[in-house]
Formats: structure tokens, sequence, C-alpha cells
């Protein structure tokens, strides 16, 4: 694969793992309201169990938003951390765009 190609495609494998892991929590957080919907006590455990799942997916997309400009940038490739953390960015900006625009969730 030619150079500048790896530069935009690698954020794009990136940026798109990062909405993958989103649609996939959506739909098992979705089943699971569905499932423990006739509970009308809310436990202590719920909001534990919110919380962890909070703090594991911003340790997964994180990973994936900053870990390879991180591990660039004390690699002193410092130029090359940048552009992957602006083009990480970009394709989540547009892929989010791109949804917004296919499914309209407005109406």
């Amino acid at each position: 694969m030619h150079m500048k190609h790896k530069h935009v495609l690698a954020p794009l494998a990136h940026a798109l793992g990062v909405v993958g892991y989103i649609g996939l929590l959506v739909l098992v957080i979705n089943k699971g309201s569905v499932l423990f919907e006739h509970q009308e006590v809310e436990t202590l455990w719920t909001p534990i169990i919110m919380l962890t799942l909070f703090v594991i997916s911003a340790a997964i997309t994180g990973g994936l938003v900053v870990g390879k400009p991180i591990l660039l940038y004390v690699s002193n490739q410092k130029k090359e951390a940048v552009r992957f953390f602006t083009y990480t960015l970009a394709w989540l900006v547009a892929i989010l765009l791109l949804i917004i625009l296919i499914f309209q969730p407005w109406q």
C-alpha cells in the first residue's frame, strides 16, 4: 500500500472501530432494556454496571482514537502522531455526518 493511503486508511479503520463498538454497545443496551423492562425498582447495581461500562467504553474508544498517536509521539514521530489523530477525528466527524444524513434522526 502506498504510504499516503496508509496515512488516511489506518485512521479510517480506527474510526470505524469506534463506530462499530458504539453500535455493538447500543445493541446490547437496547436488548438489555427489553430484558429488564419489567423491573420497576432500580437497584444499586444498575448505576455501578452503567458507570463501569462507561469507563470500559472510554478506555476502548480512547485507545482507538489516541493509542496509536501516543505510540507515534513517544517514538519521536510527532508529525505523524498529529496527522493520525487529526485524520481519525476527521473520519469520525465524516461518519457521524453520513449517519445523520442517511438516517435523519430528527424525522
